[in-house]
């Protein structure tokens, strides 16, 4: 059965260098455009990191947290992107979000970054990083999203690809 996936939306809350960005996609087309470090390349990272984990180049390691204007990291705030698919005509909300976890040793000392973690919904049920992927893998699969998305992987593959 063919399948038509339409993004309808994209919301960015502390991605990278974007604090709150919400950006509606229009069925016949949607342009984004602007001068160079404006944020374009952010939002196909923040596309990606909703799918796949991974930036537009296909790293997963790489900076998601926001920078204060003194380019230091703003803390305690949940990184987070969200999309509105539109899959054969019904309606799919994915979120990703990076949480902090932040611990205090004793009442008197700073709290401190204990560790990152990945949490994942799907129409606002929780499941695990790999139930996520599984559920997003069914959807499309991330070498079918690079071919139809970049126009340099088709020449990347291997002949016997």
């Amino acid at each position: 059965m063919r399948k038509e996936i339409k993004l309808k939306k994209l919301e960015l809350s502390y991605f990278k260098g974007i604090k709150s960005l919400s950006v509606s996609f229009f069925d016949n087309k949607t342009v984004i455009s602007g001068r160079n470090a404006t944020g374009k390349t952010t939002i196909f990272d923040a596309w990606s990191w909703l799918l796949f984990g991974k930036d537009s180049l296909g790293n997963t390691i790489f900076e998601i947290k926001t920078l204060n204007k003194k380019g230091k990291v703003i803390n305690n705030v949940e990184h987070e992107v969200r999309g509105l698919l539109e899959i054969n005509g019904e309606f799919l909300i994915l979120r990703r979000v990076l949480h902090e976890n932040w611990t205090t040793a004793s009442s008197t000392s700073p709290s401190r970054l204990k560790s990152n973690e990945t949490r994942c919904f799907i129409n606002g049920i929780p499941l695990t990083v790999t139930e996520y992927q599984k559920r997003i893998d069914e959807i499309i699969s991330e070498n079918l999203f690079k071919l139809i998305t970049n126009i340099h992987y088709f020449h990347s593959l291997k002949a016997e690809e």
